[in-house]
C-alpha cells in the first residue's frame, strides 16, 4: 500500500455546519424591533429547548414611519446575533476546519423580503426611506458570506412558533431584557423618518406600501 502523503496524513473531516434559525418583528405601535435565535437540529423545529438568544431594541422620542423600517431593524438584529455568536464561537467557514454556518432569517413581511432578495428594488420603486435601512442589512448579510457562512432571508407565516415569540418579545418585551442598538441602526431609523415626513402625499403613499 502507497504511504499516504502529508496532506492525508494531517487533513481531518470539515465539521457540518451548524445551524441558525432567527426569526426577527418589528412594532411601530410600541416603537421596536425584536430577534429570537434559535440553533435546532437538522429536522426539529425551534421551540424553547433550542433557543440560543434574543433581542430586543426600542426607539426613544421617535415614532417609526412604516412597518417596514421596523422589519428591516429586526432582521438587523438577527444578522448582529448570528455575527456576535461566531465571534464567540471563533467559526468561520472560511477555515478549512470549520463549515461555518447555514444562518437562515424569516420574518412575516413579504414587500420587505422581497425587497432585499432582489437588492433593494423597493427603493428603486420610490421607497427611498428605507434606502440606509436595506444597505446596512446586505452590508451584514455580505459581511457573513464573505466568512464563509450561508445566509438566507425568508418569508414565513405568521402562525410560526417562532414568529408568534419576536413579535411578542417586540410588542410586549415580557421576559425579555431591552438591548442597545447595534451601531448606526437606530440613526438610520431616525433618517428615515426624516425622509419619509420631507416627502409629498404622493411618495408618503408609495412608501407606505413597505
Amino acid at each position: 500500500m502507497a504511504p499516504l502523503s502529508d496532506s492525508s496524513r494531517s487533513s481531518s473531516p470539515t465539521p457540518p455546519r451548524r445551524h441558525l434559525v432567527c426569526f426577527s418583528d418589528g412594532s411601530t405601535a410600541s416603537m421596536s424591533a425584536a430577534s429570537v435565535i434559535y440553533e435546532p437540529d437538522p429536522g426539529v423545529r425551534a421551540g424553547k429547548r433550542n433557543k440560543l438568544d434574543e433581542m430586543r431594541c426600542v426607539l426613544r422620542n421617535v415614532v417609526p414611519n412604516t412597518a417596514g423600517a421596523m422589519e428591516l431593524a429586526g432582521i438587523a438584529l438577527s444578522l448582529t446575533m448570528c455575527a456576535n455568536y461566531a465571534s464567540a464561537f471563533q467559526l468561520s467557514g472560511s477555515s478549512r476546519h470549520d463549515a461555518g454556518m447555514s444562518i437562515t432569517c424569516f420574518c412575516d413581511n413579504k414587500p420587505i423580503v422581497e425587497c432585499l432578495l432582489l437588492e433593494g428594488l423597493a427603493v428603486h420603486r420610490g421607497a427611498r426611506h428605507l434606502n440606509g435601512l436595506v444597505t446596512f442589512v446586505r452590508a451584514h448579510v455580505n459581511a457573513l458570506r464573505l466568512d464563509g457562512h450561508e445566509v438566507f432571508i425568508r418569508w414565513c407565516d405568521r402562525r410560526r412558533l417562532g414568529l408568534r415569540r419576536s413579535d411578542h418579545v417586540a410588542r410586549f418585551g415580557i421576559g425579555s431584557v431591552e438591548s442597545p442598538w447595534p451601531n448606526g441602526l437606530s440613526e438610520l431609523l431616525c433618517d428615515s423618518n426624516q425622509t419619509f415626513f420631507e416627502a409629498t402625499e404622493p411618495q408618503r403613499d408609495v412608501m407606505r406600501r413597505y
